[in-house]
């Protein structure tokens, strides 16, 4: 019985280990498990696809289903030209759709004719077993509520109610339009007139002031509910009329009467009141206004300072653009003209004095002499403040000073100034050389601080190759007639820039008073001369103390704040004592160094003070009872 049973045991582990081996050692099959059949497509109504309406934009795909998706082409009728940009009126189009079936999806087996297409009733076309439907729509209506836009007129005529009539139609009616349904560019709406198909639309814009044409568009709002789209037109409106103005009179000689105005086209009904004229750097005031047609005049009632004013018209139809106009004024004598360096920094004034003039001189009025120039003389002596606000500056932009002054007779040599009344002393202790120098150094400092163009006046040499920089005499100035002083500075004829007064210059404007005669030398007129033995402006000779006192400081014991005396007819103070002025000129009859100095001094008895007294000194010296005064050749 055991080997049997034993028997029995090996056969079903053989059995067995076959049935693992088959298990087991199979190779795998290349054969893919059968898929399930596609379902075909039965979903028939074309979703998305809307009917053409006049204005409206065709769309390019359909509604996508579970079953597949689509895209839409349009054509003019079955066959015809593809659609470009939106539908039109009146005309009949066709869809060709596209289906793309999605998966698990199939359009073999789809029926001929299977799809339908909401409003195209026309007629639906699909071949059997395809996706490519033909949808043919009835035409477009003729109107369907879009407005369409003509213009009542396409140039608008400047006139000073500028409005255009625009009308706008619809077949259907556009009852309801209002001017909320409109833009126009370039202007507004007045009024809106709708009356059953049509809407006259009042359109109002500013008048044109370019002088080339404006265009204006006027449209429907693409969003109004009035609308299919946004329709438009564009008016051209004229180009104003230009015009050039110019005044009349000469620079400094002849003042300016009138403006005239030249335009390029007829004008009518202009008034004075459209015409403004500002004031800029000149000031004038208008009067009345004269012409016709294209040309005109606005005359000035007075012009008060020479410059540049401003001109503009305000009416419809001519340019609006502001023109400069350069205005004249003929000088006189004492008018004042203001320099400064700018915000901040010190003002002094400069006095017209008119030249072609001879005037007696001397302090027994024997003599005569002639001044032909006009020229300007400042208004004071040089006060510490303006000395030392130039000097600080041109010693940063290559200047050198061998002296750097000082506030009045008692101040302290180059320093800051002090108070108020201290600072508005004349500068002292200055040499004749630091004069020059100084006085190039003004011209530049105004130029740099307000943008003028003045050009400097003094040289060291004949050929006016170096401007005078540094007032040190031996390092820069040429020993004049070979002498062993430094004595000369040349002026450059024709320049702009301050200088110091020639001798009778000085005399001239010390001298002049005007039309009054108390205290003048006889034979002269209008304008008097105060007489050579007084002080300038006063009413009698020197010997009068109180005449004397009242325009000059003298026999004090230091400098006083300029304009504390009275002005001379001119305008300007303390043209005689306070301080002695530097002037440009040699003193006569020396054949060495001295230049003039004029005027006297605090230091000094009024006999110095007589405006006929000449006196000089040596251009090096320095004392803190000398001065100067700046003056410039008028243009």
């Amino acid at each position: 019985m055991k080997k049997a049973y034993s028997w029995y045991v090996m056969v079903m582990l053989g059995v067995i280990l076959a049935l693992g081996l088959v298990l087991t050692g199979c190779p795998p099959t290349n054969e893919t498990p059968e898929k399930a059949q596609d379902q075909v497509i039965n979903i028939a109504a074309i979703a998305g696809v809307t009917a053409p309406a006049m204005g409206a934009a065709p769309v390019t795909a359909i509604t996508a289903t579970a079953q597949y998706t689509g895209t839409v082409a349009w054509t003019v009728t079955e066959g015809g030209a593809a659609l470009s940009g939106s539908f039109a009126a009146s005309t009949a189009y066709t869809a060709t759709i596209t289906l793309t079936a999605k998966d698990g999806y199939t359009l073999t087996g789809v029926a001929a004719n299977f799809f339908t297409v909401a409003g195209a009733t026309v007629g639906v076309t699909n071949a059997a077993g395809t996706g490519v439907i033909t949808a043919k729509f009835p035409a477009t209506g003729a109107s369907d509520n879009r407005v369409t836009l003509t213009a009542g007129e396409a140039v608008v005529a400047l006139a000073a109610d500028t409005t255009a009539q625009v009308t706008f139609t619809g077949a259907s009616g556009v009852t309801g339009l209002t001017t909320a349904d409109f833009t126009v560019d370039g202007g507004t709406f007045t009024s809106a007139d709708v009356s059953g198909d049509t809407a006259t639309v009042a359109v109002s814009f500013d008048a044109n002031t370019t002088t080339t044409a404006k265009t204006i568009t006027v449209a429907v709002n693409a969003s109004s509910a009035k609308s299919k789209g946004r329709a438009s037109v564009a008016i051209t409106q004229s180009a104003a009329v230009s015009y050039t103005a110019v005044a009349n009179g000469t620079d400094g000689t002849t003042t300016s009467t009138s403006i005239a105005l030249i335009f390029s086209a007829a004008v009518t009904g202009l008034t004075a009141g459209d015409i403004t004229v500002a004031d800029g750097t000149g000031a004038a005031a208008k009067g009345l206004l004269f012409g016709s047609g294209t040309a005109w005049s606005i005359a000035l009632a007075s012009v008060t300072t020479q410059g540049d004013v401003s001109v503009s018209i305000a009416k419809s139809g001519i340019e609006s653009a502001t023109k400069t106009v350069a205005v004249y004024k003929a000088a006189n004598a004492g008018d004042k003209t203001a320099y400064s360096g700018g915000a901040g920094e010190p003002t002094f004034n400069m006095v017209y004095v008119p030249g072609g003039v001879t005037f007696p001189k001397g302090t027994s009025d024997s003599g005569t002499a002639p001044v032909t120039g006009a020229y300007e003389i400042g208004e004071t002596q040089v006060t510490y403040e303006l000395w030392y606000a130039v000097r600080v500056w041109a010693e940063s932009n290559g200047y050198a000073f061998s002296s750097p002054g000082r506030e009045g007779s008692n101040g302290t040599t180059g320093a800051a100034p002090t108070t108020t009344t201290a600072k508005q002393e004349p500068v002292t202790y200055v040499s004749w050389f630091d004069t020059v120098v100084w006085l190039n150094a003004l011209t530049e400092w105004v130029n740099a601080k307000t943008g003028s163009s003045l050009t400097a006046v003094y040289y060291y040499d004949s050929l006016y190759a170096g401007v005078a920089k540094n007032s040190t005499p031996t390092s820069n100035f040429v020993k004049e007639g070979g002498g062993s002083t430094y004595a000369s500075a040349y002026a450059k004829p024709g320049t702009t820039g301050f200088r110091l007064p020639g001798s009778d210059e000085w005399e001239l404007a010390a001298r002049w008073r005007g039309n009054d005669s108390v205290n003048t030398v006889g034979g002269y007129t209008n304008p008097y001369f105060t007489k050579g033995d007084s002080a300038s402006g006063a009413t009698a000779n020197y010997n009068d103390a109180t005449a004397t006192g009242n325009v000059a400081v003298y026999n004090a014991i230091k400098t006083a704040a300029v304009k504390s005396k009275a002005a001379n007819a001119l305008g300007l103070y303390d043209m005689s004592g306070n301080v002695w002025e530097w002037s440009f000129a040699w003193y006569p009859g020396y054949t060495g160094s001295y230049r003039i100095v004029r005027g006297g001094s605090l230091v000094n008895n009024a006999v110095n003070l007589q405006v006929g007294v000449v006196n000089c000194d040596n251009p090096d010296v320095r004392y803190d009872y000398f001065g100067f005064r700046p003056a410039r050749t008028a243009n």
